[in-house]
């Protein structure tokens, strides 16, 4: 991950890492990862010209060594985009003044002279087939350069690309090439070198028979004049360059239009109008259009082309060719996401099971859209089932787990491969401070997650939304409570959420998150996401320790865990605990939250048969708990002066034994007796 810097999160779980100029990366401003062979990662930096004059040692491309050491190089220019790494361990850089690469023996190679001229421009991403093939995405199309480096093959959207501008290369088992461009998506086929455009939106196929020759031009569309079911088709007729006047012998047929001159001002079209056009064609030289979606012209369907494809066809026509048209509906093979078209794809990523994944961008949004390897079935997450935010920066597949991640502009999610079964064993890991989406698929249905804590003395906070109400989740420490009883917390409803907060205590390990549905009547499936946090807990600031045994009480008393009685104890207890008068730190079990010494010795006097050692057990768990109170109050809880005991006799012993108070700690509040009865 990468943007002010990069960071990493560990495939155990637990806390994650952060890297930054200050521990050996060349520039915080990170754009591209990737994993060599003998375990390094490299980054890809932009944006250095101007963090040179802050920082001089700044460089495009870092390595982190499998040792933790760092290197940098500078030799792939000022700004990087993407990072490919071949079998051989051979790293390609794409960059913004072409293509760089340097081999496993540490040699740089520059490819910008000669047969590789034209490759001297803004290259944005990078891929290498099993073949040894590289291929490239640029502004003006997808270009593969031959294992053996003999030539150069250019894909352009004339040969059915969607659209002129690459934004991201993906590379399939079978080696098939994914593209994402501006107007959509393209698969290059591995067998034949065909390609099927997947047109997003309001992009689409507008094609064109020159001289009996049939070829295809992709466009934006004004569909909002052409319905699913209408169809245009006739000879193109030329109508001039902008500013025109109009021709009289242009009624009722399609025009061609060059707009250069006047791109954005729609001159043109208001005159095709005028002329009694049915339809326009309008091009441009320039190298880019203005945003087609944000006009309000409605008069007549107008298809603005990809630039440098009008002047061709422009040329055709002059020479006495004849042009004719077959326009149809826009097609959307890209589903909507969140009522949202589509215009751009710019992230592309495979997964382990072959299916194809999309991140989608809009004026106001975007999301991922998922194809499926077998069939052309399309799945949509958006923020309303799966992310956190439409704004997506990359797509990345773990091909060991299976899972994706998405990184957005509001955080991290990851999309597991599989849905959570109701075991242990089935149960799918979340990690802190990451996202997780998976649904609830019928009233049965139960899916359980593992979350692993490594650092003591810690809280969990755990959040899904839930604004319907549909769903339970509680915590539970071993795989045999799943189905039953012994819970450790439970969700609570908070606005359209459920919230479940755990302070962890001594009791590393793995914790797992149970979900399910209410019981009620609900439409299913029920997608949702999961978000965890694990923070440390202040205990330097507690002055208070609050000591109970929670299954003591449930025994006690008859309380399930969900009874509203436990519920409403532990929720008194909890803002007990978050008085600002009070400062208090619970220990909900004193079998797990404390020591093995306070364990055992609770375990004895809990089990213990023999009235005459009544006192003699409680007394051992006195003891035991007051050594473990006072190394509690050396180590972490400075300013402990209080401890309360919530429970009567059945669930922590009042009875007593001489205590001495620590030395000098009668005046921090601590107090003494001779004895105690």
């Amino acid at each position: 991950m990468g943007s002010y810097g990069a960071g990493r999160l560990p495939a155990a779980g637990g806390a994650a890492e952060f890297f930054t100029t200050d521990n050996g990366l060349g520039s915080d401003d990170v754009k591209a990862i990737a994993f060599d062979i003998d375990g390094s990662v490299w980054f890809g930096a932009e944006f250095l010209t101007l963090e040179r004059s802050e920082f001089p040692q700044a460089a495009a491309v870092s390595r982190l060594a499998p040792n933790g050491s760092w290197s940098t190089f500078t030799d792939a220019g000022e700004g990087v985009h993407d990072i490919a790494i071949d079998q051989a361990g051979t790293k390609w850089f794409a960059t913004d003044s072409g293509l760089s690469r340097l081999s496993a023996a540490g040699e740089w190679r520059h490819f910008d002279t000669g047969p590789f001229a034209e490759l001297a421009q803004d290259i944005s991403a990078v891929a290498v087939g099993r073949d040894g093939s590289v291929w490239l995405g640029m502004n003006r199309g997808l270009v593969k350069l031959a294992a053996d480096l003999t030539g150069l093959q250019r894909y352009t959207s004339a040969d059915g690309l969607a659209g002129p501008i690459v934004n991201d290369i993906a590379i399939a088992d079978n080696g098939d090439v994914w593209v994402g461009g501006e107007f959509g998506a393209s698969q290059v086929s591995a067998a034949d070198g065909s390609i099927t455009g997947y047109f997003a939106g309001t992009s689409g196929r507008l094609w064109i028979t020159v001289d009996g020759q049939r070829r295809g031009l992709t466009y934006h569309g004004n569909v909002r004049t052409l319905d699913d079911g209408d169809r245009l088709s006739g000879e193109l007729a030329w109508f001039g360059a902008c500013p025109v006047a109009g021709r009289p012998d242009v009624k009722d047929r399609i025009v061609l239009i060059d707009e250069t001159s006047c791109v954005g001002t729609q001159l043109a079209e208001h005159a095709a109008v005028a002329a009694g056009a049915s339809a326009a064609v309008v091009f441009s030289d320039l190298p880019s259009y203005h945003n087609v979606w944000e006009t309000s012209f409605r008069g007549i369907p107008v298809f603005y082309l990809e630039p440098g494809q009008g002047a061709a066809l422009r040329d055709h026509m002059l020479s006495g060719a004849m042009v004719s048209v077959d326009i149809a509906p826009p097609p959307r093979d890209i589903p909507v996401v969140d009522a949202l078209q589509s215009f751009s794809v710019d992230h592309v990523a495979i997964d382990a099971m072959g299916d194809i994944w999309l991140g989608l961008t809009v004026p106001r949004g975007g999301g991922v859209v998922r194809r499926k390897k077998d069939g052309d079935e399309w799945v949509n997450y958006g923020a309303g089932n799966a992310l956190m935010s439409d704004e997506i920066s990359d797509i990345a597949s773990d091909r060991t787990t299976g899972d994706v991640w998405v990184s957005q502009f509001y955080g991290l999610s990851r999309l597991a491969a599989r849905e959570p079964g109701a075991t242990c064993e089935t149960s799918v890991r979340v990690d802190t401070d990451t996202t997780s989406a998976a649904a609830i698929e019928n009233a049965a249905d139960v899916d359980v997650f593992a979350l692993n804590v490594d650092r003591p003395f810690s809280r969990f906070d755990i959040t899904v939304p839930d604004p319907e109400d549909r769903l339970d989740l509680y915590l539970v420490r071993s795989c045999g409570a799943i189905g039953g009883g012994r819970r450790i917390g439970g969700g609570r409803r908070i606005g359209g959420e459920q919230r479940l907060v755990f302070d962890v205590t001594s009791r590393t390990g793995t914790y797992y998150l149970v979900v399910r549905p209410r019981p009620s009547s609900h439409a299913y499936p029920i997608p949702y996401r999961v978000r965890a946090s694990l923070t440390q807990i202040d205990l330097a600031s507690k002055r208070t320790l609050i000591l109970t045994h929670e299954p003591a009480i449930r025994h006690h008393f008859a309380l399930q865990p969900d009874d509203p009685e436990l519920v409403a104890w532990q929720e008194r207890l909890q803002a007990l605990a978050a008085d600002d008068g009070v400062g208090g730190y619970i220990v909900w079990d004193l079998k797990k939250d404390t020591s093995d010494d306070v364990a055992a010795a609770y375990r004895e006097w809990e089990l213990n048969a023999d009235p005459s050692q009544t006192f003699h057990k409680a007394n051992r768990l006195a003891l035991a708990l007051r050594d473990w109170i006072w190394q509690r109050r050396a180590a972490d809880m400075p300013r402990l002066q209080y401890v309360v005991v919530a429970g009567d006799d059945r669930v922590i012993p009042h009875l007593r034994v001489r205590i001495d108070a620590p030395p000098g700690s009668v005046d921090d509040g601590w107090m003494t007796e001779d004895e105690y009865l």
